[in-house]
């Protein structure tokens, strides 16, 4: 899971500069493990130091002392981890296919990659659309149910009082159910 990206600090540009004066450039798990700025860059991986420094060689933000550190020892710092490592040693004798091809793989994985986030990131705001709308009639069958049970409630007392009106039991301060049902229809 990626990290938000956020602003290199000039403590930490610093920090990175004085690690690979200490330890050389391709350095970065070392610059990153020193115990005098390892907590300045615990926020930075290893990939964010060689871009940041690349970056500031590239952009001129290094004086002379640290553009030593060129990119020709950088990649022979690379070749030097890889080898010690035991990983693959980088051919640099014209194997531009081979890299290319990688790279170009690695592209299309990053185009899935990117499909299928986009996707997902698509059927949660569905999901969460549905799920309003879900609330929503759920709240309004609940609105239907106590209206008709009123109405329910109402008619049983229309009916009670139906009743008593016809078996003639008068009640002292009613009016006739049959005139406030006249009256009712009349007003729709």
């Amino acid at each position: 899971m990626a990290t938000a990206k956020y602003k290199w600090t000039r403590a930490e540009e610093d920090a990175l500069r004085d690690g690979v004066r200490k330890h050389g450039p391709g350095k970065w798990r070392t610059i990153q493990k020193d115990p005098e700025l390892g907590d300045i860059l615990r926020a930075r991986s290893n990939v964010d130091l060689k871009d940041k420094w690349r970056n500031m060689r590239e952009s001129g933000a290094l004086d002379a002392a640290d553009a030593t550190g060129g990119a020709e020892e950088e990649r022979e710092a690379s070749d030097r981890e890889h080898a010690e490592g035991g990983g693959k040693r980088r051919r640099r004798d014209g194997d531009e296919a081979e890299t290319s091809n990688a790279k170009g793989k690695e592209n299309a994985m990053d185009a899935v990659t990117n499909a299928l986030f986009n996707e997902t990131q698509r059927v949660k705001r569905e999901a969460s659309a549905a799920e309003a709308e879900a609330s929503a009639a759920e709240a309004h069958a609940a609105r239907c149910e106590r209206e008709a049970w009123e109405a329910e409630k109402l008619a049983r007392e229309l009916i009670d009082e139906a009743q008593r009106q016809k078996v003639g039991i008068p009640v002292e301060g009613t009016v006739d159910v049959a005139d406030v049902a006249a009256d009712l229809l009349e007003e729709e």
